[in-house]
């Protein structure tokens, strides 16, 4: 039998273990606790990272939707204000008055000088020698008429003492003088082949080109000097050459035979993209020839002034170019500040307050009521001063553009794509509309019988300087000099443009 002694010795040792359970256990619990403490902190920890990060991805999202729109607000201005330079932009003019050409050259060197346009085309509608010899100075002839037989000076790019020229025509014949003593002499015989001579001292040198030429398409010709001997190549390997007195081109003259016209094209060495176009009669009524012409050269915009513009906003321009671009609208109206239906919404705008027009013209209903503004020159006076003591208002403005269905503006400025040009000017759509000949009823304002959903852009400013029978009743031209002032600060000193 056990002791007493051992039986307490093994109570004491029992308890002991009974005890170091319990606090293995009491630890157990703890640690278990713990445990489970951190792994509940641990996915706090977690969760909250996870929290932070997703706040941070929907900033950075928000950043990033934010740098999107400014691009897309950024493009979206410069669409509007700036051009693709890839467009071919034609401004075409019935050139006569040297007094206004002279302000309105200055902003078009300007704007060819920047690559805001393609090309200026002047079509010649005077036949005022002064004015002529004005405009030929300013220009590359490209288009000769046989009802005026004078020889015109061009400026061909010379290289090597060797030039390039094409020429297109359907009649006898086109004529190229150089240095005033050789001509070579272009003739379509009965059978539509091409004949080319060259005349040197009453001598006659013909040859043959061997082409079927219907004058379509234009026919390219290498002109040259070569150890005293001229050349002229072309197609199919045609060539005359004959010795000549001269080693170097002096000048090159061009002109077409009697009741022939032709065209011609080079690159020029000045006055680059300037192209004068003579017409059948230099006077009204030969309106057709040009927009005739326009219905088969290749553009993107076109662009019709009349030659008395004498104010262009340079700084709107190619926000005004794009305008049609954007919003596919047909003919594209400036704001001509002289014009009835200008001062019609100017008016109605605010921009040209009652105060500076008289009460015929105020709170009328349609620009159709003040028609005969056109008659008024001393209004007229009263509104170009306006204009001039107010340019940061009117180049500032805000206007919206204005729907012009039921309207027939003067078109002494417009611009149309050339799809839209096509539609408007073609003989096949214009015949059935209004019974008309073609030559007779194609003046400058036949797009009105053939398209709708024209436009007036109020906040490009073209000032139109007068309609003639505001000149017969008081519109005289004290404010050319104004203009003049105004042009001044854009004038483009640079060999190509030296006029």
């Amino acid at each position: 039998m056990r002791t007493k002694n051992q039986r307490k010795r093994k109570y004491i040792t029992s308890q002991k273990r009974i005890k170091i359970k319990k606090d293995e256990s009491i630890q157990f619990l703890v640690n278990t606790k713990d445990i489970f403490r951190r792994k509940k902190w641990e996915k706090y920890i977690k969760t909250k990272k996870y929290d932070i990060k997703r706040f941070i991805t929907f900033i950075l999202i928000i950043i990033l939707l934010l740098i999107i729109y400014i691009i897309y607000i950024s493009n979206k201005r410069n669409k509007e204000n700036k051009r693709d330079k890839r467009d071919k932009v034609i401004i075409s003019i019935f050139a006569g008055r040297k007094k206004h050409l002279e302000i309105l050259m200055t902003y078009l060197k300007y704007l060819l000088f920047h690559n805001k346009i393609s090309e200026v085309h002047l079509w010649l509608f005077t036949n005022n020698n002064n004015e002529i010899e004005y405009i030929r100075s300013i220009s590359n002839l490209h288009k000769t008429n046989g009802n005026f037989k004078d020889y015109v000076n061009i400026y061909p790019e010379i290289k090597n003492n060797t030039f390039y020229i094409k020429l297109k025509m359907k009649k006898n014949g086109a004529c190229i003088l150089i240095n005033d003593k050789y001509e070579i002499i272009f003739n379509i015989d009965d059978t539509r082949n091409m004949k080319i001579t060259l005349k040197i001292d009453n001598n006659y040198f013909s040859e043959n080109q061997n082409i079927k030429y219907d004058g379509k398409e234009f026919l390219e010709y290498i002109i040259q000097i070569v150890n005293n001997k001229l050349s002229i190549k072309g197609k199919n390997k045609f060539e005359i050459i004959h010795s000549i007195d001269e080693k170097d081109f002096n000048t090159i003259k061009i002109r077409s035979l009697s009741h022939t016209e032709t065209f011609w094209d080079y690159k020029e060495s000045k006055n680059m993209q300037i192209k004068l176009f003579d017409t059948i009669r230099r006077r009204r009524g030969g309106w057709y020839e040009m927009f005739k012409f326009y219905l088969t050269y290749d553009f993107d915009i076109f662009i019709k002034m009349d030659d008395d513009i004498v104010y262009l906003d340079v700084e709107r321009f190619d926000e005004y170019i794009n305008y049609i671009k954007l919003f596919k609208k047909n003919i594209t109206f400036p704001n001509l500040v002289n014009h009835a239906i200008s001062l019609f919404y100017n008016n109605k705008g605010g921009l040209i307050p009652n105060s500076e027009i008289k009460g015929i013209y105020q709170n009328r209903n349609s620009a159709g009521d003040i028609y005969y503004y056109f008659r008024d020159g001393q209004q007229g006076k009263k509104i170009h001063q306006y204009f001039l003591n107010n340019i940061d208002k009117f180049i500032h403005n805000n206007l919206n553009p204005v729907l012009l269905n039921g309207l027939k503006p003067s078109i002494c400025s417009f611009k149309i794509s050339k799809e839209s040009y096509v539609k408007a000017y073609s003989p096949y759509a214009i015949w059935p509309k209004t019974g008309e000949p073609y030559n007779y009823l194609f003046n400058d304002e036949v797009y009105s019988y053939n398209l709708l959903n024209n436009y007036l852009y109020p906040r490009y400013i073209c000032i139109h300087y007068a309609f003639e029978p505001q000149r017969n009743s008081g519109l005289d031209d004290n404010f050319l000099l104004a203009y003049k002032n105004l042009s001044n600060r854009y004038i483009i000193r640079d060999d190509k443009y030296n006029f």
